[in-house]
Formats: structure tokens, sequence, C-alpha cells
């Protein structure tokens, strides 16, 4: 985000497809064939990859189809309706209000709240009905 170097918290389901990935030659995380994903390409893969998946509406028009962005944007959401301390949330997206570490200290007292919010969002989603 921003162009900001961060640290991501990661499910080990997450963890274990970066090895399966790792093991099996791939040279990039994000690619398309043997070329790494353009980042302006990510809206394109995403809906292409929902479209697999029956999730897309072609009957839509864009504005109300899924993003990136909105997914983004729902975990934000329901991490805040879960209670989560703001805190926390602002690390998971890489928020960085100015006062965060002057106020609160370092930020390796909240990484382990990042990888429990991270976990029960990946609950929270593999609990949906896709179909």
């Amino acid at each position: 985000k921003n162009r900001q170097p961060h640290q991501l918290a990661i499910t080990k389901t997450v963890a274990e497809v970066l090895d399966r990935q790792v093991s099996d030659g791939q040279e990039f995380i994000f690619q398309v064939g043997s070329k790494p994903l353009d980042p302006k390409a990510v809206n394109t893969e995403f809906r292409e990859n929902l479209k697999q998946l029956g999730i897309f509406r072609e009957d839509k028009p864009p504005r109300d189809q899924p993003s990136p962005h909105r997914v983004r944007a729902s975990a934000y959401t329901w991490m805040q309706g879960e209670g989560i301390d703001q805190r926390i949330v602002d690390r998971v997206f890489a928020h960085n209000p100015p006062t965060l570490q002057r106020t609160y200290g370092g930020e390796a007292a909240l990484w382990q709240g990042v990888r429990e919010a991270v976990v029960r969002w990946t609950d929270h989603l593999d609990s949906l009905h896709w179909r």
C-alpha cells in the first residue's frame, strides 16, 4: 500500500499455498501463465476467477460486481463490527496514523492480534456458502 514496505500476516492455508508454489518451481507468487501479474491487471484476473467460480454476474454493471477493493473494504467493516481493536485493524490494512507508534509504542505487541484478526476473517469467509 502506498509503495511502503510493511509486514503481512498470512494464514496457515496461504503459507501452504506459497510453499506449494515454491516447491513447484513457480517463479512469481502472483502470475498469469509464466509471467508476473501486472498490478494493472489485478481486477481483470480477479473477474476471470470469479467467472470460473460462478460468482461473477454478466447481467450486473461493473460497479455492482465484487472487486479486490470491495473485498478489502468488507474485511475492514467486518473487523470493526466484530469489535476488533482499531489498532489491530489499522495494522491489518497497513494504515499508519502518525500518532500510532507514539501512542502505543512498537508494532510487535499488536502482531498476535493481527494474526488472530486475519484468521477470524478467513474463517468467516470459509463459513459463507458461495453457491
